[in-house]
């Protein structure tokens, strides 16, 4: 038992990288592998929440006397102010009732083929994915209509009953910055003519996953 657990309250986690930001900014996955390991996954199986980076190596002034300029962290002001956007949500949320708060359960549909919905090596998703729901009734939450099985979850899903329309996602999407509404159309193409895209109600809603994509920078 740490100090953290004695305390009772949740742990962000804070990302000091070695990289460069530029390098952070570039790549696609972010952060280098041992950044993710020392910083993402290790924290997360401690019960963590990443709040993001805050630091890249930067260099620092030249040593006179040693005639050697080193690289050091430094604080990243925005990403600062980021995390404590981030932290002042989280404080938000748990300030709401938890029958007002919005959930969504992603389902895993890798590798998205008919059939492979809700897959995973030695899991039994669904009926993961119906024990949480009835736990998060229990606590409060506005879950409504349960399915009865695994199966009619399932079936349920591949119907889907909530949607938004493709004008109201166009309205939506118009109000990100620029640059992420570019990134989101060029690795998933022009959203005009899709349909069928749902939308959450004021519950817990469980949901499939979207087929995977690459954003480019």
């Amino acid at each position: 038992e740490t100090l953290f657990d004695r305390a009772g309250v949740p742990v962000f986690q804070v990302i000091v990288a070695t990289t460069r930001r530029e390098v952070w900014e570039n790549n696609q996955r972010g952060l280098a592998p041992a950044d993710l390991a020392m910083h993402v996954v290790l924290p997360e199986l401690d019960g963590r929440i990443l709040a993001g980076a805050i630091s890249f190596k930067g260099e620092i002034e030249t040593d006179p006397a040693l005639a050697f300029r080193a690289f050091a962290n430094r604080p990243e002001m925005d990403r600062v102010a980021q995390v404590a956007k981030r932290i002042a949500a989280f404080i938000r949320l748990q300030r709401t009732k938890r029958a007002e708060r919005n959930l969504a359960i992603l389902i895993p549909d890798y590798p998205s083929a008919p059939g492979r919905t809700g897959y995973a090596v030695g899991l039994d998703v669904p009926s993961s994915v119906l024990a949480m729901l009835h736990d998060l009734k229990e606590q409060g939450y506005a879950v409504e209509g349960i399915p009865q099985s695994p199966r009619a979850l399932l079936d349920a899903l591949e119907v889907g009953r909530h949607e938004l329309s493709s004008e109201d996602y166009l309205r939506l999407s118009a109000e990100l910055p620029e640059g992420a509404h570019n990134a989101v159309r060029a690795a998933w193409g022009s959203a005009e003519d899709q349909i069928g895209l749902r939308e959450a109600p004021l519950s817990v809603l469980p949901d499939i996953s979207p087929s995977r994509g690459e954003i480019i920078p």
